[in-house]
């Protein structure tokens, strides 16, 4: 092939008899001083195609099958030679739109016989957050034993309303349910609706209480009403779980409304 020179560089191959001039190529100003040719290779004007290449190949050809490719082409284990298409396996999207529910509340109901008298009370709490948009909420209910009801957590009320457990209580067994749910413990609130009366040892829920909030989640013990709209709950554990960090209280929605916006602030 013969090689075509412009001031002192060489700017590509001649094929058969194609002729470039000085005005066939385009200064881009690359440092490399390589210039962009108007022409397509095999063509004898700017508005022809030229000759058809595989790709990365330099030998033109009029037809394309896999058997006259001269590339490698057995990684392409997902490409379908009957139907001459790709079949996609795995298909990822990458959203440019940020997430709006960062935050997410772990609600945890006690549903033992000691809290029928606060179970609307249970049920309008959870609901208040099953409808903000900018948290994801879990939600379990216990006893001695715990029943995940994450799926249902869009309508809480209903299914706190429907299901009523009625045993003892392990509240720390519960809470160690609800740990593993934390994916991030900075952005993660637990919300534990209970009368704080623990059936085991009250030191073991204080232990995982203490390493929850230690981790920087955030907790918040919504004691029980009684009949007359009165906390009714275990006074000294509630203390107990004050001084390690935890909020223990009644409120009503709209003060609970208030200071779940403060935190995620």
């Amino acid at each position: 092939d013969d090689v075509v020179n412009f001031k002192g560089g060489k700017f590509g191959n001649l094929y058969e008899d194609q002729a470039w001039s000085v005005t066939d190529f385009i200064d881009l100003g690359l440092p490399s001083k390589t210039m962009w040719n108007l022409y397509n290779v095999g063509s004898m004007h700017p508005e022809y195609h030229g000759k058809y290449y595989g790709w990365s190949e330099i030998v033109s050809k009029s037809d394309y099958t896999w058997d006259n490719y001269s590339q490698d082409v057995s990684n392409l284990k997902n490409y379908d030679r009957e139907q001459n298409r790709i079949i996609l396996k795995n298909v990822y999207f990458s959203s440019r739109t940020k997430r709006y529910n960062k935050w997410r509340v772990i609600i945890a109901v006690d549903e033992s016989g000691s809290m029928l008298d606060s179970v609307i009370y249970s049920a309008v709490m959870a609901g208040i957050f099953a409808k903000l948009p900018m948290i994801e909420t879990k939600l379990v209910i216990f006893d001695t034993e715990i029943v995940d009801l994450s799926s249902y957590a869009d309508d809480p009320v209903e299914v706190l309303l429907g299901v009523q457990l009625g045993g003892g209580t392990d509240i720390n067994k519960a809470v160690s349910y609800c740990e593993t749910l934390c994916s991030n413990p900075y952005e993660t609130i637990y919300v534990v609706v209970t009368d704080l009366y623990e059936g085991g040892h009250p030191g073991y829920l204080l232990k995982t209480c203490g390493d929850i909030i230690g981790s920087g989640s955030k907790m918040i013990f919504l004691t029980a009403l009684d009949r007359e709209a009165n906390p009714a709950y275990d006074v000294h554990v509630g203390q107990q779980l004050a001084d390690r960090g935890a909020f223990v209280g009644a409120m009503t929605p709209e003060q609970l409304g208030d200071y779940i916006g403060r935190m995620i602030q």
